[in-house]
C-alpha cells in the first residue's frame, strides 16, 4: 500500500477473494478482507457489494466471538439505508461486547454510536459514546494510534457543540503525536489504520479552522491530507472530493484564479 495507486488494488481485491472465503467458511477471513476493502472505499458500489456477503458473514459467525464484529461492520454499511435498525444492532452489539468482555469490539461499537448520535444532532448522548469508547480502548489495552482515534471522535462533537478554539488547540496535540508515531511499527494492538487515524485527525483541524474562519490554515490541514491519501493511493474520486474542499478557503483569500 506505500506505493501510489495500490489502495485501489486493495478494495478490489478484498471483493473479489470473500466469495471464495465464504464458500469456504473462512468467516474471519473474509470479514477481515471486506473491512480493509470498506476502509478505503465508500462508494454506493463498493457498499452493494459488500452488503450480501456481510451479511452472510454475520450468520456465518452466529455465537462465535467475531460475530460483534461482523455485526458492527455490516450495521455501518447499512446506516445509509436504515439509520434507526443499524443503531439498533450497534447497541447490541456493545451489550454483547460488554458481556464478553470484548472491549475492543465495545471500542468500535461505541465509537460508531458516537458517529451515529453526533450526526442526528444527539450531541450529549454521542459525547458520552465517545467518552465510553475511550474508556474501552484502554480496557482492552489498545494501541496509541487507536487511542487517538478514540480522542479525535469527542473533539468532532466538541466542534459540533461550537467550541472550535478547543478543538483547533487539541488537533494540534494530537497531530504531533501522530508526527511522532509514524516511523513506528503499529503493533498488534490496533484495531484502526493508522493511515485512517492520520487522515480524520487531519480533518478535524481543517473543519475546526474553516469554522474559526482560519482559511490559511485551512489550506495547510488540507494540503497534508492530499499528501497523505496520495501517499496510500487513495481512490481518485476521494482525492476529488477532498480537493474540491479548498474553494472557499481560496475564495474568502481572494485568490479566485
Amino acid at each position: 500500500e506505500t506505493g501510489k495507486g495500490a489502495g485501489r488494488d486493495i478494495v478490489t481485491a478484498g471483493l473479489r477473494a470473500a466469495p471464495y472465503l465464504l464458500r469456504l467458511s473462512q468467516w474471519d477471513s473474509a470479514l477481515a478482507l471486506l473491512e480493509e476493502s470498506l476502509a478505503r472505499d465508500h462508494s454506493r458500489r463498493t457498499l452493494a457489494a459488500a452488503l450480501p456477503r456481510l451479511r452472510a458473514i454475520a450468520d456465518g459467525l452466529r455465537g462465535q466471538p467475531n460475530e460483534p464484529a461482523a455485526i458492527g461492520t455490516l450495521a455501518r454499511v447499512q446506516r445509509s439505508m436504515n439509520p434507526a435498525a443499524a443503531e439498533q444492532q450497534l447497541m447490541s452489539v456493545l451489550a454483547t461486547a460488554i458481556s464478553r468482555a470484548r472491549y475492543d469490539t465495545a471500542f468500535v461499537a461505541a465509537a460508531d454510536l458516537s458517529e451515529f448520535l453526533r450526526e442526528s444532532g444527539r450531541l450529549d448522548e454521542a459525547l458520552s459514546y465517545a467518552g465510553q469508547s475511550a474508556s474501552y480502548a484502554e480496557r482492552a489495552q489498545l494501541g496509541p494510534w487507536t487511542r487517538i482515534a478514540a480522542q479525535r471522535n469527542r473533539l468532532l462533537i466538541l466542534l459540533e457543540q461550537g467550541r472550535a478554539e478547543q478543538v483547533l488547540h487539541e488537533v494540534g496535540d494530537l497531530t504531533s503525536q501522530t508526527r511522532q508515531l509514524a516511523g513506528e511499527d503499529p503493533g498488534g494492538h490496533e484495531v484502526i489504520q493508522p493511515w485512517m487515524v492520520e487522515h480524520t485527525v487531519i480533518d478535524t483541524g481543517r473543519a475546526a479552522a474553516l469554522r474559526l474562519g482560519r482559511w490559511s490554515e485551512a489550506l495547510a490541514y488540507n494540503a497534508a491530507n492530499l499528501d497523505a491519501m496520495q501517499r496510500r493511493g487513495a481512490p481518485d474520486a476521494e482525492i476529488a472530493r477532498t480537493r474540491f474542499g479548498d474553494y472557499g478557503p481560496l475564495l474568502n483569500l481572494g485568490r479566485t484564479d
